[in-house]
């Protein structure tokens, strides 16, 4: 590639980030060294992250094992990292020993907020066992109360609204049929072009343990602390008591810090009635463009010095606005009051996504009430392992998958009343997808990253939406072995009356026989 080709990618690269112009010296190197073996470099968020993370490790030099800092400003006391968090919050109730508490902060010194990614060979975490991810709550933690207050009133996806008519929320409505999902893969054909699966999972801490905590000094109830030994922190909780205030939460296992509305310093309403619900709800002119609200959260995360130098551009869950859309008294429907906007996590130059084909990373939630963030979620260190694995290439038998449901999305029960739909399936690209998996030995979950092909979901005009974007199909054999082999097939039911509702019948009592005595004569 020649100057006046890697000038040309720098202009467009300004155009998405101008402050990548101050390294122009060290991008025109990465961008030479990267076109010898990707001639087809495209100028776009995902390669403006990955010059980022590679900036970052240039920057880094001979330091091939760089930790983590949290890095919120200093309106939110919480400057510097976990383990100054640890000293200025911990150390009035727990007793460090000084000279832990001055190897603490001496090892503080080494970290920093870079990514990095570290090579471990083949098959270095060991076998994968998976376990299927929690099921995503009905609201995020930045939902307001109001909107908590209907949760059982109607169904929400992640910043859905919903109709709350009178017909709506009559508990005598009747269900619909169940419906049973078929997938038709529509794309064109693709090429198998990897012969290894790399596997991606992040590093933590495992928490702040050992001597360095003693309980000698804490005097809260009658009890003999010193009976407990090898005591391990594994969770700060900060609550901060001004108006709009927060509730930080610090995960010190996984190095993960999130923040959520302080409701008791936020302004609240408890509608009783639906006449109080109805004079509170938002109208649809009440919603900000998706432009807005992006930068609602750009400003939040700039002003906390919240570091986003490893994620892609803000993008709205607007999900609700299809269903609005097709909603036939749009005067009953509910407006949410709480929009989420993702920053996609991008690794090794690959943006991230979940099992449901959404691109997964920081989350941060926007009150549009009251034009202001209410939660962010996913604030974590960026240090990376990484280890080869045997690849699944069989094409065919991976698109069978696909038109199976993908990866852990079953059809359970197929009813006699059951309604079948066709989901058409697009080509797929190899992305990288976060998936859960447990750890037999830590007896507890935790997610890692997999070459996955995606099958974009088709959306055709006037057809009901499809709860999920995509459906995926990871390329790691050993997962796919596993996933066929535990793979529920599906069990018919018998139908019921009354549309899918199960009605209970009364039983049928025979009359009783009377005995008869026999007289022999």
């Amino acid at each position: 590639m020649n100057n006046k080709e890697i000038n040309k990618i720098l202009e467009e690269l300004y155009m998405i980030d101008k402050e990548l112009k101050a390294h122009e010296t060290e991008l025109k190197k990465i961008i030479k060294e990267l076109s010898e073996t990707r001639p087809d470099i495209k100028p776009d968020q995902a390669f403006v992250s990955e010059l980022r993370q590679k900036l970052m490790l240039e920057a880094k030099g001979a330091d091939k094992n760089p930790a983590f800092t949290w890095s919120l400003s200093k309106k939110m006391a919480l400057a510097g990292a976990t383990l100054i968090i640890l000293a200025l919050v911990i150390i009035p109730y727990y007793n460090l020993k000084n000279k832990d508490l001055n190897s603490l902060k001496q090892a503080n010194k080494n970290k920093d907020n870079r990514f990095a990614m570290e090579d471990l060979g083949d098959r270095a975490f060991g076998s994968l066992n998976f376990t299927p991810s929690d099921s995503a709550g009905v609201f995020s933690e930045g939902a307001s109360p109001l909107e908590a207050s209907v949760s059982s009133q109607r169904v929400m996806g992640l910043g859905a609204g919903g109709d709350i008519s009178d017909s709506a929320l009559s508990s005598k409505m009747i269900m619909p049929n169940p419906i049973v999902y078929e997938y038709k893969y529509v794309g064109d054909d693709f090429e198998i072009d990897y012969e290894k699966a790399k596997v991606i999972k992040r590093k933590t801490s495992e928490g702040f343990s050992g001597s360095q905590i003693n309980l000698s000094g804490f005097k809260v109830g009658k009890i003999d602390y010193s009976k407990f030994k090898s005591l391990t922190l594994t969770n700060v909780n900060l609550v901060e008591d001004v108006d709009f205030g927060y509730n930080l939460n610090l995960d010190l296992v996984s190095d993960n810090l999130s923040l959520y509305a302080n409701w008791e310093k936020w302004p609240t309403v408890d509608c009783q009635d639906e006449a109080c619900f109805r004079n509170w709800q938002l109208k649809i002119s009440d919603m900000p463009s998706d432009d807005k609200i992006v930068q609602t959260a750009d400003k939040f995360l700039q002003d906390y010095g919240i570091d986003i130098g490893v994620y892609g551009q803000g993008q709205v869950f607007d999900d609700w606005r299809y269903h609005y859309t097709r909603s036939e008294d749009k005067s009953n429907f509910y407006i949410p009051e709480t929009v989420n906007v993702v920053y996609p996590l991008v690794i090794d130059g690959q943006i991230v996504y979940d099992e449901q084909g959404n691109v997964s990373g920081l989350g941060v939630d926007v009150n549009v009430r009251y034009d202001k963030v209410s939660s962010v979620r996913g604030i974590m260190s960026q240090v990376y392992q990484s280890s080869d694995y045997e690849a699944f290439t069989d094409k065919e038998e991976i698109i069978d998958i696909a038109e199976e449901g993908g990866f852990r999305n079953y059809n359970y029960y197929i009813m006699e009343n059951s309604e079948v739909r066709e989901v058409k399936l697009d080509t797929p690209s190899l992305e990288l997808v976060k998936i859960w998996q447990y750890d037999e030995s830590k007896k507890r979950g935790e997610e890692i990253f997999v070459p996955a092909y995606v099958f974009p979901v088709i959306f055709e005009e006037n057809s009901d939406m499809y709860y999920r974007k995509a459906v995926i199909v990871p390329v790691v054999k050993e997962i796919i072995e596993k996933e066929q082999r535990n793979r529920p097939q599906p069990m018919p039911m018998p139908a019921v009356r009354g549309g899918g509702v199960d009605i209970m019948e009364e039983p049928v009592v025979e009359p009783m026989i009377e005995p008869q005595i026999m007289i022999e004569e």
